[in-house]
């Protein structure tokens, strides 16, 4: 096993290899060892992470955090959090461990117990830019993920000023679009997917529509569509309680502020581009432009709904139909 072969040339090899100055490493090697050191922190005893802990050298994984790869650099991030936030990294892999199959007296009880607000710390640390605390975010969002999905009841708490979403949305809002940040994407995807419409107009009020549509030019493809779903689901409570001719309430400000333009601004002819990003981008223009004269410059999103009213996929079809309907109330 791991704890008895620290003397074993595989042991020596991996710690050797860290001591290789990065720039003369592949960065299919670099992306490769930190994947297995990763895996030796989150897996192994605590005999393992120990010696691990004391045979790598830090100034090399920091050195690595700003490997031009950003798979590189996410893997570098966690293995430093390991060695300088060993608690923190354990207590995430342990709530994972609980959670993972969704035990839900598991969850509720956790959450009775303040497992929000102790993520909720953990979140604001990383905006604080805490030293090491930055690989302590993707094992956090996925702890989000497994608590919120499909349980409803607890989005109050992480919708209340500085709570668990405000906190997802800075650390997304200080990424730039080259940076990996399909984890925290995806952890405000799936509390957005559980909130009533009341619930989303706040994330519209607080402008956090411009921060995740900003990520619709990421430049991975996941995160584009993540943000896309975000937008579009936000843009759509805005219709949920209004009338036939009536207008969405939400296009003017939008206007006004540069956000449909942005938003506009990601939509792409170009077939290369994801289908599902360009589609949702899409609904979104048209769901603002409910019973208002759509400009012309935006007459591209018309003919990508019309050719997805053809689609097999039932719920593509009706959402395109739709869509449609709401640019066609315009008098």
């Amino acid at each position: 096993m791991l704890r008895k072969s620290f003397n074993s040339p595989i042991f020596k090899y991996l710690c050797n290899y860290y001591q290789i100055p990065s720039k003369t490493q592949s960065k299919q090697n670099l992306i490769c060892y930190t994947y297995i050191l990763c895996d030796l922190f989150k897996w192994g005893t605590d005999e393992t992470i120990n010696e691990f802990k004391k045979a790598i050298q830090v100034d090399v994984i920091r050195e690595l955090i700003n490997h031009k790869d950003s798979v590189v650099r996410l893997n570098s991030n966690e293995v430093l959090s390991w060695i300088v936030k060993t608690a923190e990294m354990k207590r995430m892999a342990k709530m994972i461990q609980d959670f993972i199959y969704k035990n839900q007296e598991k969850i509720a009880e956790a959450v009775e117990q303040g497992i929000l607000k102790e993520i909720c710390d953990i979140l604001e640390r990383i905006n604080k830019n805490e030293d090491g605390m930055a690989g302590v975010a993707d094992p956090a969002c996925f702890v989000i993920y497994l608590i919120f999905e499909g349980n409803p009841q607890f989005t109050p708490e992480a919708l209340e000023q500085g709570g668990i979403v405000d906190h997802l949305i800075s650390i997304i809002d200080s990424s730039s679009t080259k940076q990996a940040i399909f984890n925290q994407i995806e952890s405000v995807r799936v509390i957005v997917n559980e909130l009533q419409d009341e619930q989303l107009h706040i994330l519209f009020d607080r402008g956090q529509i411009l921060t995740i549509s900003k990520h619709l030019g990421n430049e991975e493809p996941s995160t584009r569509y993540e943000a896309s779903e975000i937008v579009e689901r936000i843009i759509q409570s805005g219709i949920s309680n209004i009338n036939d001719g009536d207008q969405n309430p939400f296009r003017k400000q939008m206007e006004e502020d540069g956000t449909i333009q942005k938003i506009m601004g990601k939509f792409k002819s170009d077939k290369s581009i994801n289908k599902m990003v360009n589609f949702n981008i899409a609904l979104t223009i048209a769901l603002l432009f409910k019973a208002f004269p759509l400009p012309a410059k935006y007459s591209s999103i018309v003919v990508n709904l019309k050719i997805n009213c053809r689609d097999l996929e039932e719920n593509l079809c009706s959402k395109a139909l739709s869509a449609l309907a709401c640019l066609a109330q315009c008098e």
